[in-house]
């Protein structure tokens, strides 16, 4: 198992080392699945680098950018202007998916607080009026 202390031997490596263990990673993924394998590319920095390495070993290998909608028109277009690059984009927008299916959250202890806060607001406000009032007797006796 990894620790943390591996992390930062591997962070204090020279960059040759890291690149080196790069390309044995890569070289064992690609064997293990017989070369059915794709790099998911974004476009930034770090996938571009990933997909170079990649494809100096394996010049066949596939890259997938996922389109959402969501990416900068340079960031499309620079994605799009690499060879062996399947483009795929979802079945829903995401302002479609927020629309749905609500925004997003962090966790389901955040989700359950707005999901009982838009309760409260549905209710009128009384609901919300008499929770604040809880929360106000509560903080005070701290």
């Amino acid at each position: 198992m990894p620790t943390i202390e591996l992390l930062k031997e591997l962070q204090a490596a020279p960059f040759h080392r890291k690149v080196a263990i790069t390309q044995t990673r890569i070289m064992e993924w690609y064997f293990k699945f017989k070369g059915q394998v794709y790099v998911s590319f974004s476009g930034g920095k770090d996938s571009t680098v990933l997909l170079h390495i990649a494809r100096r070993i394996f010049p066949d290998v596939e890259a997938v950018f996922c389109d959402t909608g969501l990416e900068y028109p340079e960031v499309r277009q620079f994605a799009k202007s690499f060879d062996n690059v399947t483009v795929m984009r979802p079945k829903m927008r995401f302002d479609e998916v927020i629309k749905t299916y609500g925004y997003p959250f962090i966790g389901k202890e955040v989700a359950e607080r707005v999901y009982n806060s838009r309760l409260c607001i549905a209710g009128g406000g009384q609901l919300f009026q008499a929770l604040l009032r809880t929360h106000r007797r509560i903080t005070r006796s701290e």
